[in-house]
């Protein structure tokens, strides 16, 4: 008898051919797929960033999506925060590191400050032997506007000019006259990026009447004015702006008697410090809304008015201030 022998054939048999002819084809697709998802994934995982900017400006997720483009690799995590803040006639991009370090860039618009923060992240997160182009098609996917920005190799710190500035405004004081007064006030200075200086002088237009209580066709009118130097610290640059002011403050009470046959005036001056907190709102690049509130003291010459011995009024130690106005920069 012979034996011969049999070959079984699995269920895989009938697949050799066709996986073999595939085979290199497959290894094409994992090679290609390995060679881009380090990247992509290191990208993803290995890059944060803090972001805050106008409504204007191109959102969070553009600035991240351009600097992913303009990169070519990356060699280690890195964090960073940028602000940007619109200041009169230009904006501002603060990009402080995760060790420390800080760069300030300025541009007319914020498209342009912003294409060239993603620049800047791009070339701090990439290979030194390797430069991210200043132009890259994936800055059209995210809304940023190409420009002819050149980045600094050093950390850049600007200083935006000063600028001349006066302003005008309604001004409110409760507790120097027994009511309510309303006065006009001027001031001319200076501002720069994070502080404004002026002189401002005020007038009080309401003249205060006040009589004795047990004579009342016996009493007086009152009026004053004041000046005052004003340093202000801008603790909030952009839109809005928030300044904290303070000063020294001159003023001059002055007091008209009446209901006795010769006159009876007084006058005295007074010295104190105000301080106040104000907000300003750019309507246009040279005119700014200015509101503000805040309160003064006397340190000196507290003046009580007396009529024949009988107390008239008494002014306030402090006193409310409210004002309502605007400031023109050239």
């Amino acid at each position: 008898m012979r034996l011969r022998r049999t070959w079984r054939l699995g269920p895989l048999s009938m697949f050799a051919k066709p996986v073999a002819r595939c085979l290199p084809l497959c290894l094409a697709a994992i090679t290609a797929v390995a060679s881009v998802c380090p990247h992509a994934c290191a990208d993803e995982l290995r890059f944060t960033l803090s972001y805050d900017a106008p409504p204007e400006c191109p959102t969070g997720e553009g600035l991240r999506g351009a600097v992913r483009g303009l990169a070519t690799a990356e060699t280690k995590p890195y964090s960073a925060t940028v602000i940007i803040a619109r200041d009169q006639e230009h904006f501002t991009a603060r990009i402080t590191a995760g060790d420390g370090t800080e760069r300030v860039l300025v541009g007319s618009t914020c498209d342009e400050v912003a294409e060239a923060t993603a620049v800047v992240l791009a070339l701090a997160i990439s290979p030194t032997n390797s430069q991210p182009p200043t132009t890259n098609p994936a800055l059209k996917d995210v809304g940023l506007r190409p420009a002819a920005v050149q980045t600094p190799a050093q950390p850049v710190t600007t200083s935006a000019p000063v600028r001349l500035k006066l302003g005008t405004s309604a001004v409110f004081d409760l507790g120097t006259m027994p009511h309510v007064d309303l006065g006009v006030a001027g001031r001319v200075g200076a501002t720069g990026r994070t502080w404004s200086a002026a002189v401002e002088g005020a007038y009080w237009l309401l003249s205060e009447r006040r009589t004795v209580s047990q004579r009342s066709e016996i009493g007086g009118t009152f009026s004053w004015w004041s000046l005052a130097a004003i340093g202000c610290l801008a603790v909030k640059d952009g839109f809005p702006r928030i300044e904290l002011c303070a000063g020294p403050e001159l003023g001059r009470v002055g007091g008209h008697g009446f209901g006795f046959p010769a006159a009876h005036d007084a006058a005295g001056l007074r010295f104190g410090f105000q301080a106040m907190a104000e907000v300003h709102v750019p309507l246009s690049r040279r005119l700014r809304m200015r509101a503000g509130v805040g309160a003064a003291t006397v340190l000196f010459g507290r003046h009580d008015f007396y009529i024949d011995g009988l107390e008239l009024y008494q002014p306030q130690v402090i006193a409310g201030r409210a004002a309502l106005g605007a400031d023109f920069i050239f």
